[in-house]
């Protein structure tokens, strides 16, 4: 695991929900593209603070739901079984995955 400061995250709280948006710091303000449709990973979005792979995998452990771009993030969840392999999207030669907890009704 690498302890230098390399993912760049943003927690968004809405509705009562926390959602995680992450990436692979060096592709902050790139622009994918999925086909014909634009894959912006903005700083405003995806920008945030800066952590190592630890505190990372710590806070995705107590997200509602999280959207995560970069093959280094993206290869941390497979590696930690956070993530299924079947579930990751290349976009552009890079992984993108989705992440989303269910709730039980009462």
């Amino acid at each position: 695991m690498n302890e230098d400061p390399s993912i760049s995250m943003k927690l968004h709280s809405i509705q009562g929900q926390l959602i995680l948006a992450a990436c692979d710091r060096q592709l902050l303000g790139r622009r994918l593209n999925n086909g014909d449709v634009p894959f912006p990973i903005s700083q405003n979005f995806y920008g945030g603070d800066t952590v190592n792979d630890d505190t990372f995998l710590n806070i995705i452990s107590h997200v509602t739901s999280a959207n995560i771009v970069g093959n280094h993030c993206v290869g941390l969840l497979m590696e930690s079984g956070v993530v299924d392999p079947s579930a990751v999207m290349i976009i552009d030669d890079i992984m993108h995955v989705q992440i989303y907890s269910v709730a039980k009704g009462k």
